[in-house]
């Protein structure tokens, strides 16, 4: 971060004030929640705390390299700090949540907190892959009722047939009824559409990976076309009818056909959490760098080492030897001929809470080779 941290770190910490001990008088007495108060800069010292946080917020309108996560938000009641938006570093400029719709009181209070004192702006993700794969799987579903429905509807008129003696038609087959897949994306989006104004979003994450369409067939081309154009088409849309909300474009730009709603994005993200080096974040760029794609707000997303301690593929290059995060800071913070690098993406940013001595210490060490401090 940059000198907005000057006095915050100065202030003397404060210990957690644990209120009672809750001893069980039978095996079966529930156990009750601790209530745990913890003094922190905003109480202590209230003037200090408004002056870096209109510090910070004044930084993150500033000319800067964004910082964009995605946090897992799964859980409706909260396990730990893990859980809370308010734990992240206060450098994140931008938050998407994996799990937009159903939020319990308390993360929507969390979000307005962050939003108000840090300028955070909180994204919500429409992903035209999850959809589509949620539309295949659902129609497969429904199909197999149906079919099975029509097999049951003949085996009992063959039953009542050998039963009687007597010819017995099938009864009649009332199908489920599933809409086209053009239909099911429109109704999806109108309900993310809904969900930004349930939970004030600040905006929306638009994921698209597409296709090379040169090794198509005639068939292939024409549906994939459809699709694609429905789905530029909403999102272009959407654009135009939001002009003062954030607008990340997730994918790779240079399968778009249509590319100039790109020039509203904030952000270009590029997916690039399976590559192991350098050289694959550059390759990935360089591919996206196309006519037409705004090539000085590109950034790439990366994500965090596992949970597992074993699995050391997750977030590292070099077989575990280097975090991909790191790497893709530095990465990130050098010049490119062609191309600028306008931010970095953090995927499972959670799971970097959980480290020795500083919680998101990896996060924070990229934040601070990305947007290092002022001298």
């Amino acid at each position: 971060m940059k000198k907005i941290f000057k006095h915050i770190l100065a202030l003397p910490i404060l210990g957690v004030a644990v209120l009672g001990l809750i001893t069980s008088c039978s095996d079966w007495t529930e156990q009750e929640q601790l209530t745990i108060d913890q003094v922190d800069i905003q109480e202590q010292n209230p003037a200090l705390y408004a002056q870096y946080s209109a510090n910070l917020k004044a930084y993150k309108q500033s000319a800067h390299k964004q910082i964009i996560v995605w946090f897992d938000n799964t859980g409706s009641i909260a396990q730990g700090r893990v859980d809370n938006v308010t734990a992240l570093p206060d450098s994140v400029d931008l938050v998407v949540m994996t799990s937009p719709d159903n939020l319990p009181d308390w993360q929507i209070e969390d979000m307005a907190q962050v939003r108000e004192t840090k300028g955070t702006q909180f994204l919500l993700p429409f992903d035209f892959d999850q959809v589509k794969l949620k539309y295949d799987l659902w129609k497969a579903d429904v199909d197999a009722a149906n079919t099975a429905a029509h097999a049951k509807a003949i085996a009992d008129a063959a039953a009542l047939s050998e039963e009687s003696g007597e010819t017995v038609e099938p009864e009649a087959v009332e199908e489920i009824a599933i809409p086209t897949f053009e239909n099911y994306l429109v109704d999806s989006l109108n309900v993310s559409v809904s969900l930004v104004n349930k939970y004030h979003y600040d905006g929306m994450a638009f994921s698209y990976k597409g296709k090379g369409i040169n090794l198509m067939t005639s068939a292939e081309k024409a549906q994939y076309l459809n699709y694609h154009n429905l789905f530029i088409g909403i999102v272009n849309d959407w654009v135009t009818r939001q002009p003062n909300t954030t607008f990340v474009f997730q994918g790779y730009p240079q399968n778009l056909l249509m590319k100039d709603f790109l020039v509203n994005a904030s952000l270009i993200v590029i997916p690039c959490r399976t590559e192991s080096a350098e050289s694959g974040l550059t390759y990935q760029a360089i591919l996206a760098s196309v006519e037409g794609v705004p090539t000085d707000r590109l950034a790439v997303q990366i994500e965090t080492n596992s949970l597992d301690d074993t699995d050391l593929n997750t977030g590292y290059w070099n077989a575990g030897t280097v975090s991909a995060l790191t790497g893709a800071a530095q990465w990130s913070a050098s010049l490119h001929d062609g191309f600028t690098i306008a931010g970095l993406g953090i995927y499972n940013v959670n799971n970097d809470y959980y480290t020795t001595g500083l919680t998101y210490s990896t996060v924070r060490g990229a934040i601070n080779i990305i947007n290092p401090s002022t001298k």
